[in-house]
């Protein structure tokens, strides 16, 4: 996998798709959680935008406002709550409730 190059207001980034936990929408800016010492970088990007970029088979739309990479997956809370690595809680849309049950043989489920 080839990583993100992304240019932002105090200068370059180039991130790994494996350190992206997840992504949050929050209208035209996109909230790149990423594990370590940096708690998230906000990019003037859409999140459809990142989804295009991110490859599929790691990265699921759980809700319109959440990409999440499924390597970081820890837990699920069916139908409701998907639990991220370093404590993230990302909620699930009614609509993709069953990425839950696609989850749960993959990690331990809090059902």
């Amino acid at each position: 996998m080839s990583p993100l190059i992304l240019k932002l207001s105090d200068g370059k980034y180039i991130i790994h798709t494996n350190d992206i936990i997840c992504l949050q929408a929050s209208s035209n800016y996109t909230k790149l959680f990423l594990k370590g010492n940096r708690k998230f970088i906000m990019a003037a990007k859409t999140l459809k935008y990142f989804q295009a970029l991110l490859p599929a088979g790691n990265f699921v739309r759980v809700h319109s406002s959440y990409l999440i990479n499924i390597n970081h997956v820890q837990a699920t809370h069916v139908p409701k709550t998907i639990f991220l690595s370093q404590n993230i809680e990302v909620p699930v849309s009614r609509r993709r409730s069953h990425i839950c049950a696609l989850l749960k043989p993959t990690c331990n489920a809090l059902a």
